[in-house]
C-alpha cells in the first residue's frame, strides 16, 4: 500500500454496539410515549428533530438498549437511497424505527467520518452493491457491518470531522433562514387575503 493510501476497517471492526429499530408489534398497545426516528428524518447527515414524530410504545427490555446516544451513527436499510446521520445530544432517549440501525462507534474512527463516507458516493455505491431484494432493496445488519470505510489517522480526522461540523452548522443556518423566509412569505400572503 502507498504510504499516502488512507486504510480501510469494516464497520464491524469499529463498533462497540449494534441498535436496531423498533418494529410496529411494539407500538401497539404502548404507555410510554417516545420521539422515534425514521427514514424521512435523516437529511443532509442530520437527524431532523423537529420531524420526528412522537409514538407510544411497549416499555421493554429491547426499547431500553435500542436507544439512541450521542455520536450514533444512524442508517436507513430500506429503499434506493441510503442515508446515514450523526445522533447528537438533543437526539438521546429517542428509539429510531425498524426502518433504521444505530451503531455506537469505537474510538478508532470520528462519527463525523463515517456517516460522511455512507453519504458519500463511494459508500452509496457500495450500500447498493451490498443491498438484496428486487421490490424493495434493503441491508442487513451483518452486510451493512461489512463496508469496509477509510480510517484517516486521528490528527486527519480531527480536521476533516472540524470542516465537516463547519459545513453542517452552516447547513443547518440555510435551513433556519429559508423557513424564516417561507413563514414571512406566508404571512405576507395571510395579510394580503384577509
Amino acid at each position: 500500500m502507498p504510504s499516502n493510501e488512507i486504510p480501510k476497517m469494516s464497520i464491524g471492526n469499529l463498533v462497540v454496539s449494534v441498535k436496531s429499530g423498533i418494529s410496529s408489534y411494539y407500538t401497539n398497545g404502548g404507555d410510554l410515549v417516545v420521539p422515534m426516528v425514521n427514514i424521512k428524518d435523516l437529511q443532509d447527515g442530520n437527524i431532523i428533530t423537529r420531524s420526528v414524530d412522537k409514538v407510544k410504545i411497549k416499555d421493554t427490555k429491547l426499547l431500553a438498549k435500542n436507544i439512541l446516544s450521542k455520536d450514533d451513527i444512524v442508517v436507513s436499510i430500506k429503499g434506493q437511497n441510503y442515508k446515514a446521520a450523526v445522533a447528537g445530544s438533543e437526539h438521546e432517549g429517542y428509539a429510531i424505527s425498524s426502518n433504521l440501525i444505530a451503531f455506537t462507534l469505537n474510538d478508532r474512527i470520528l462519527p463525523e467520518i463515517v456517516e460522511a463516507y455512507l453519504n458519500s458516493p463511494y459508500g452509496q455505491r457500495e450500500l447498493r452493491a451490498r443491498a438484496s431484494g428486487s421490490t424493495m432493496p434493503g441491508l442487513n445488519t451483518r452486510t451493512l457491518l461489512e463496508v469496509a470505510v477509510p480510517v484517516p489517522p486521528p490528527d486527519k480526522q480531527a480536521s476533516i470531522a472540524g470542516y465537516l461540523r463547519l459545513a453542517r452548522e452552516r447547513r443547518k443556518l440555510l435551513d433556519r433562514e429559508q423557513m424564516i423566509l417561507e413563514q414571512l412569505k406566508n404571512t405576507i400572503i395571510g395579510d394580503v387575503m384577509e
